[in-house]
């Protein structure tokens, strides 16, 4: 579950790169946001004990391809895609549990776009 659970939300918000494009979710304040909402993440996971999906997730080769997704019921998500060049793209938001699948609501706008 936790696997399926993170490729597809991998592969949802990885659709969303637009480095260079998108100034606000690469701005300070984006950066503050997201590390606040994981810190909060990761005490609630830390609290939670054992549970379905919410953990700390990471796939990448350390190099060109490092994302995280951090989610928890009550404090939400962050998604951050870095890389070579840095941070390409990153997201945060609420998560809703409905119908036996994880919503995220998005803060950026989640439009396709390529490099």
């Amino acid at each position: 579950m936790k696997t399926t659970l993170f490729i597809a939300a991998i592969l949802l918000l990885a659709s969303a790169v637009s480095y260079g494009e998108d100034q606000e979710k690469h701005s300070e304040k984006a950066d503050k946001a997201a590390k606040r909402q994981r810190e909060r993440i990761l005490a609630e996971i830390q609290n939670l004990g054992p549970h379905d999906w919410a953990g700390d997730y990471y796939a990448g080769d350390g190099l060109g391809v490092n994302i995280t997704l951090s989610l928890a019921p009550t404090s939400g998500y962050v998604f951050e895609w870095h890389g070579c060049l840095g941070l390409y793209d990153r997201n945060y938001g609420t998560v809703a549990w409905i119908n036996g699948c994880v919503c995220l609501s998005f803060t950026f706008e989640n439009a396709r776009k390529g490099f």
